[in-house]
């Protein structure tokens, strides 16, 4: 008996120790992970310093008028209130100069993506806390799941390739803030799950998804699934209606007034109009800019910008909007009265546009090494994995309600991002294998493997990005600072009204530079007409110029100006291919 004893006390001893390892490795895996992720987010934001995508002029000019209280400019049916805070803030503080406000918004950036890995942590903490007991109550089945530190590996991998490759630092828009409150909403989740089902937790989810509506507007219609799953964790309807009115009350203290503020402004009741906006763009054709109504059967604009002067078109739209550039700072303004229309063909086309993206998404050389690895160890326990992985389908389905929120409309990578390392970690913890030796050695080997691929290419990318940057003296970016800085030197001073001729093709007009000038943009001829403009004659394009003087503009810049278009009497600014041309008034 005594040495039976004896016998019993090694083993126990043994796990004992092997469990302390293994909690001691995972320990400094989670940390080197984290100073990884740091790191290379920190890189992205440094080569991203001066990118800045068009929405995210829209944005610093919100966050202006937040700052300034200039709340009817400020509340805008289009881009959601919470990214534009921290970019109004910190710009109040510093005061940038011309050259450090766009590296400023970087840094803004870069803070948002510490917060998001700190709720990425989080969800990780949960879920290996829910794999840990999940695999405890099927011991006695003889298997075996992936370890802490693999989970850890994959889990990191995941999230640095999503944030990094999929939604990328240089993206000045708030999917990373986003993600931040997807992460959070996941992990209350996994907690109801473990057995923390009071009404508290749900009254803090509710809370998360309002604040996540905040960050961006499609929070909202997945609000009651998420809030359904956690029922469905809680024990089904079982005090349904104390934990669902909880969840509801914390959606209304965080989303609710910015909504009633939102439908006062609007004279109607709206959560938003990014829905209604992205259909009648990527599904209906209607074009962003200066709709003038011309299909009636997408309605009438009530307000739309005005059209003061024909062949070549030119657009005016001084006010009411207080922006850099009023036509793309609230779109949901200039399309009051516009209505969507179910078309079929249209539907199907943006239906197999999307499904290009999604298609195009799930076959990155980073997910297929995820699905690779993850068939694999499904083949080897395929009995076990399988009754475990029907038994937890609650979470995916979550990701997957999301991606079938953006199918029928318009997807991009960024949307997709958050959603899924929640899929892909999700299958990974609910895997089991039979007990042996061969079995511990693969699900260590694929774990590390697939981890060490995704992260080894994005960290290919992002040092390839780092060392780019060096050369960024000569890209777009340089040229609005040199154009805001020509402007500045030509007498046209901050806050004053120019109008604008577009020659790039792209359908978007870059206006970096007026926002780094600080002037307003009130009066363009779109890139569709500025060919008009380039062959008319010298009679025809006084009359357009005098258009233009005629809004209150102090000046005219062209954009992008071919080499073959002349344009006597205006300046270039610097070697770029923008010219000015001072206005006088009548």
């Amino acid at each position: 008996m005594s040495l039976t004893r004896r016998s019993s006390d090694v083993r126990k001893s043994k796990r004992i120790s092997y469990g302390s390892r293994a909690l001691t490795l995972s320990k400094y895996l989670r940390l080197l992970l984290l100073v990884l992720a740091a790191a290379l987010g920190a890189l992205d934001s440094w080569a991203s310093r001066y990118s800045l995508n068009p929405m995210g002029v829209s944005y610093l000019d919100m966050g202006d008028a937040f700052v300034r209280r200039d709340w009817q400019t400020a509340l805008n049916g289009l881009w959601s209130p919470l990214y534009s805070l921290p970019l109004g803030l910190l710009v109040r503080v510093f005061r940038p100069s011309p050259s450090t406000e766009f590296p400023l918004v970087h840094f803004a950036n870069f803070l948002i993506y510490l917060t998001a890995l700190f709720a990425f942590t989080l969800f990780m903490r949960e879920l290996v806390r829910w794999q840990n007991e999940n695999r405890d109550s099927v011991s006695e089945q003889r298997t075996i799941a992936l370890p802490e530190w693999g989970m850890m590996a994959l889990g990191y991998a995941v999230f640095i390739w999503c944030s990094l490759g999929l939604i990328k630092m240089a993206t000045t828009a708030p999917d990373l803030l986003f993600s931040v409150f997807v992460y959070l909403a996941f992990a209350v989740l996994l907690r109801i799950r473990r057995g923390l089902r009071d009404w508290p937790s749900f009254l803090l989810l509710g809370l998360i998804l309002g604040v996540g509506y905040l960050a961006k507007n499609p929070m909202l219609p997945l609000a009651p699934l998420f809030i359904l799953v956690g029922l469905v964790f809680a024990g089904g309807l079982r005090k349904a209606g104390v934990r669902s009115a909880a969840a509801m009350l914390g959606i209304f203290l965080t989303a609710g007034p910015f909504t009633i503020a939102l439908s006062a402004s609007k004279h109607r009741f709206t959560f938003g109009d990014s829905g209604k906006l992205n259909y009648l763009w990527h599904v209906n054709r209607v074009p962003a800019f200066h709709w003038q109504g011309e299909e009636a059967r997408y309605g009438t604009p009530k307000h739309p910008t005005r059209r003061i002067f024909e062949n070549p078109s030119v657009y005016e739209f001084g006010s009411p909007l207080n922006a850099t550039y009023p036509p793309w700072y609230d779109p949901s303004y200039w399309f009051e009265g516009a209505t969507t229309q179910f078309d079929l063909s249209q539907q199907v086309t943006a239906l197999r546009r999307n499904l290009a993206t999604y298609r195009e998404i799930f076959t990155y050389r980073s997910n297929l090494a995820l699905l690779g690895g993850f068939l694999l160890l499904l083949c080897i326990g395929r009995r076990n994995s399988l009754r475990n992985l029907l038994s937890e389908w609650w979470l995916p389905i979550l990701s997957f309600a999301a991606f079938v929120l953006y199918l029928p409309v318009h997807v991009e990578p960024r949307y997709a991002a958050p959603f899924i390392p929640p899929i892909w970690l999700t299958l990974f913890a609910a895997l089991r294998l039979p007990v042996s030796e061969s079995s511990k050695k693969l699900i260590k080997y694929v774990a590390l493997i697939t981890a060490t691929l995704i992260i080894l290419a994005q960290t290919t990318r992002s040092l390839s990005s780092f060392r780019s940057a060096f050369a960024a003296r000569h890209q777009a970016e340089f040229v609005q600072l040199q154009v805001a800085d020509g402007l500045n030197r030509m007498g046209i001073q901050p806050g004053q009204p120019v109008g604008t001729i577009n020659f790039d093709s792209f359908w978007l007009a870059v206006v970096h530079w007026a926002r780094l000038a600080h002037v307003h943009i009130i009066a363009e001829i779109p890139n569709t007409d500025s060919n008009t403009f380039a062959t008319a004659d010298e009679s025809r394009r006084r009359q357009v110029i005098e258009a233009f003087a005629k809004t209150g503009a102090t000046a005219l810049v062209a954009e992008h100006v071919p080499r073959n278009v002349t344009l006597p009497g205006w300046e270039q600014i610097g070697d770029t291919d923008y010219y000015v041309l001072k206005l006088k008034l009548p």
